[in-house]
């Protein structure tokens, strides 16, 4: 049987134990993540007593209530620890009955028969070979940049101040990143530095100036790149290529997996595949009506 919890009926202790024991677990998924990007406005299908779970983060409007993906979450999901097919199908079944605006989740034949359901590019790099290996399955135009970066005199630094990274954000992307945007990024960046979670790479370029960001989350052996952004007023091409290839170098030749989040975006996926990272794919699923 599945329950419908609302957010102050959620045991997150036993939530997150459930989430933990599943093969399938996301740092997305987590209490604490979930309490920020979706600001508590998020509820939970649970099936026989925290066996399984599925968060269902929401939003409100005009008395209307429809589930949708926060931003800086790329993928929830069904968890626990042996979720068979009958128990996906029977949550997917729940689900179906509320208005979906968009829920992405790991892509499984179940999801043939919804509604509407889009596949969407994840990509990542498995560190475990040493750096020469790694090196050299970089596209042309990566060592190029690497090259010229090197000739150039940058170089990569880890810093601590979130906000240099917000203002950049904010300077770079205009009206994507708006100031509630910045906000809940701000708090999601403080709560994983509290955690001794995070890392920022600043790239500098000979004059020691900040050419560029890359903001990195760790989730156990796995860190998912964030965000990334360059400052447009210095113009120098390959900065990000730089920042990433110095965390590659940092991390190869060990158990550590680097999650690109993406991308559907054409440059951005070629961008990431030039390191020689692999596809994974997710599913965004939607339903036919919809809130406006």
């Amino acid at each position: 049987m599945i329950r419908t919890l609302s957010h102050d009926q959620i045991d997150f202790e036993r939530y997150d134990k459930c989430l933990s024991q599943s093969p399938e677990r996301r740092m997305y998924a987590s209490s604490f993540y979930l309490n920020i990007v979706a600001q508590n406005s998020w509820e939970v299908l649970v099936w026989e007593d925290y066996k399984a779970v599925m968060p269902l983060p929401f939003r409100k409007k005009l008395g209307l209530k429809w589930i949708s993906q926060p931003a800086f979450c790329q993928q929830l999901g069904i968890f626990g620890a042996q979720v068979t097919d009958d128990i996906r199908e029977e949550f997917l079944q729940k689900i179906a009955k509320k208005p979906v605006r968009g829920y992405n989740l790991p892509c499984t034949p179940s999801l043939s028969s919804w509604q509407e359901s889009i596949k969407r590019r994840n990509q990542i790099l498995i560190l475990a070979e040493n750096y020469e290996s790694i090196y050299q399955s970089y596209a042309t135009s990566k060592k190029k940049d690497l090259k010229r970066g090197k000739n150039a005199g940058w170089g990569t630094t880890y810093i601590q101040d979130i906000e240099l990274v917000l203002t950049l954000l904010a300077q770079e992307f205009e009206g994507i990143y708006t100031p509630q945007k910045l906000a809940v990024l701000r708090s999601l960046l403080q709560e994983f530095q509290k955690r001794k979670a995070l890392k920022i790479i600043s790239v500098q370029n000979s004059d020691k100036q900040d050419m560029g960001f890359v903001v990195l989350l760790q989730d156990q052996k796995r860190w998912v790149q964030l965000a990334q952004v360059k400052d447009s007023k210095l113009q120098q091409n390959g900065c990000m290529s730089f920042a990433m290839d110095a965390f590659i170098k940092e991390y190869s030749g060990t158990d550590t997996v680097l999650d690109f989040e993406g991308s559907s975006i054409p440059g951005v996926a070629k961008f990431n595949a030039g390191f020689g990272a692999v596809e994974e794919w997710y599913c965004s699923i939607r339903s036919r009506w919809i809130p406006k």
